[in-house]
């Protein structure tokens, strides 16, 4: 009876281990977003709300305000549309990669410009090439502590020192931005070749690259982040070809992560 019951066992046990693993690979691969709004001036906007689809799962996520900004307490990692709306701007509409690796503390910071506006009107920030996505929370630093002073004594000869000036926080200057898909940004975005091998089985579809953009916006890592097996060492051999044009944020040049999306029609 025993014996006739070890393979089920044996089953149940490796059921129970690989949900232990999926489960916490899953937490693992999860993380805060912490959304900040600004106008293009740079000034920092408070009261706005944000929700955000997982373009694969279909999944809404809607914030819960934290400091007057939008916060998302876990997001798995993948790609999102993010929505940002405040009445008296128009609505904020991005799409961008998750990437938890970049997080600072297991939250990342996204900086999102808005426009004054009609709430029925939406502002496309990824046409307008204006966003992208932190691994440190902005001004969450005070660099420059105001000088301390004392309580001293005061005689008829002393006269009370200056009262300090008030300083002002500078923003911090991540050393790396993660934004989405980056192909409108490219100077150079060679096409990848169509491997024979692709061509014997008309392999096609989307691979999307993972890219590393240097300060000079040169490509310094890729790999394939999904796609046909086939195509993938093709797309990846192209995606390190191409040339962008350097990330600036606060007048710093910055290094950048994203996606290089290439599509390939079978031949």
């Amino acid at each position: 009876m025993l014996k006739s019951n070890l393979p089920k066992l044996a089953l149940l046990v490796l059921s129970i281990v690989f949900l232990s693993v999926v489960t916490a690979f899953a937490q693992r691969a999860s993380c805060a977003l912490e959304v900040e709004t600004e106008l293009k001036n740079g000034i920092l906007i408070k009261g706005a709300r944000a929700s955000a689809v997982n373009v694969k799962s279909k999944r809404l996520y809607r914030s819960v305000m934290r400091n007057g900004t939008p916060y998302f307490a876990k997001l798995p990692e993948g790609r999102y549309n993010l929505t940002v709306t405040k009445p008296g701007f128009k609505q904020s509409k991005d799409s961008y990669v998750v990437v938890c690796a970049d997080a600072e503390d297991g939250v990342l910071s996204a900086l999102v410009p808005m426009v004054k506006g009609s709430p029925r009107q939406i502002y496309a920030v990824q046409q307008a090439g204006t966003r992208w996505i932190v691994g440190t929370r902005l001004g969450s630093e005070n660099i420059n502590p105001p000088p301390r002073t004392e309580n001293l004594p005061v005689t008829g000869n002393d006269e009370l020192p200056p009262p300090p000036k008030p300083t002002q926080t500078p923003r911090r200057v991540p050393k790396i931005i993660s934004k989405g898909v980056v192909n409108a940004s490219a100077v150079i975005l060679p096409k990848p070749n169509y491997p024979p091998a692709a061509k014997a089985v008309r392999a096609a579809g989307t691979v999307p690259v993972q890219v590393t953009i240097d300060e000079n916006g040169n490509v310094i890592s890729a790999s394939a982040a999904g796609g046909h097996p086939l195509l993938q060492q093709a797309a990846v051999g192209a995606a390190r070809q191409a040339k962008f044009r350097p990330t600036l944020l606060s007048g710093t040049p910055v290094k950048v992560t994203g996606i290089i999306v290439y599509n390939f029609v079978a031949q």
